[in-house]
């Protein structure tokens, strides 16, 4: 998801810091992140593009995202970039267009909804790239494997949480694996593995009345206290 503040602030936590985003800034959130919604000011205002990642992974055309969704982390450390006014009006205008589209019932809405999405993505990733800050231009087979390594771990984080069976469904080496997936993030394998189980484990204590043993059992550790 992308999320552009036009008035009032927002803040947020990211690996344990708190960060503020006020007008013309621009928050992304990507599977694996661990951003947490801290508090708005009443005057709080901003669009929010939200995608669904499998459309994403199915539709060619987008692939863009993956690496306009991680550039700020892999970059910066933070899941957010300061537009000027200019860009902050660009973008602003093109999520308006967009969501008019998506409110729309044509005969053509997903073709213009899929162009548009383009258009959000070619434009977030000039935004980036006149950042000062020194881009890595991940090449197209990183940003595959690194897609397709996203694609699994919600599949089998539960039952698998090792590098080698990541590593041998993509048919590429533990070692190969492991640095695309730092070099396209800054974050390792079993962080997003871990990420993705604390998720997972949080919203079921919350919401389920399953006792602490029967969730360890459901995660597949081998006892209460290791899932404590």
């Amino acid at each position: 998801s992308f999320l552009l503040v036009l008035g009032g602030s927002l803040s947020v936590e990211y690996k344990g810091r708190r960060i503020n985003l006020f007008r013309g800034d621009l928050h992304t959130y990507a599977p694996g992140v661990p951003t947490t919604m801290l508090s708005v000011t009443d005057d709080y205002e901003a669009l929010l593009l939200a995608v669904d990642e499998q459309f994403v992974y199915d539709t060619p055309a987008l692939q863009h995202y993956v690496r306009a969704a991680y550039f700020p982390v892999a970059e910066m450390d933070q899941p957010k970039l300061s537009l000027n006014p200019e860009q902050s009006e660009h973008l602003s205008q093109l999520l308006l267009m967009l969501r008019r589209h998506i409110m729309s019932h044509t005969t053509l809405q997903q073709e213009a909804i899929i162009a548009l999405c383009q258009l959000v993505s070619i434009d977030i990733l000039g935004i980036q790239d006149n950042q000062q800050v020194e881009s890595h231009h991940f090449t197209t087979r990183s940003e595959e494997v690194f897609t397709a390594f996203l694609r699994l771990v919600p599949l089998y984080y539960i039952e698998h949480r090792d590098l080698a069976f990541y590593a041998d469904r993509l048919n590429i080496s533990t070692t190969y694996l492991s640095r695309i997936v730092r070099q396209t993030s800054r974050r390792t394998v079993q962080e997003f593995l871990a990420q993705a189980l604390a998720s997972e484990a949080a919203i079921r204590l919350k919401t389920t009345n399953r006792t602490i043993t029967q969730l360890a059992d459901d995660f597949h550790f081998s006892d209460q206290a290791a899932f404590t």
